[in-house]
C-alpha cells in the first residue's frame, strides 16, 4: 500500500505543465516584427494550417495585425498574410 499519495504538479517530476501552441506563438513573436504562418509552422514544427489558425485567433484578440503581400521565398512569389505583433 503506497504511503504518500502525490495530488500536486509541483511535488512530482514527471508531469510538468506545458503552454499551448497559441501561448508559444505570443512568447516566441517579438513586438513589431513581421512574419508569416510558414515560418511559424516551420519553427514549431506543426502544420501550417494550424499556425495560421493560431494567428488568426491572436489577431481577433488583438495583440496582432495583419495584412496581404507578396512575399518572396527564392526564385518564387506568393500572397500571404503577414502578422505583426501590436502589443
Amino acid at each position: 500500500m503506497k504511503k504518500r499519495y502525490v495530488i500536486t504538479l509541483d511535488d512530482t517530476d514527471d508531469m510538468f505543465v506545458e503552454q499551448n501552441l497559441k501561448e508559444k506563438i505570443f512568447d516566441m513573436m517579438p513586438m513589431n516584427k513581421e512574419t508569416i504562418a510558414s515560418l511559424v509552422a516551420k519553427s514549431l514544427g506543426c502544420n501550417q494550417r494550424r499556425a495560421l489558425i493560431h494567428l488568426d485567433e491572436l489577431e481577433k484578440e488583438g495583440v496582432l495585425t495583419s495584412r496581404r503581400a507578396k512575399v518572396r521565398m527564392g526564385k518564387a512569389h506568393v500572397q500571404a498574410r503577414v502578422f505583426k505583433r501590436i502589443k
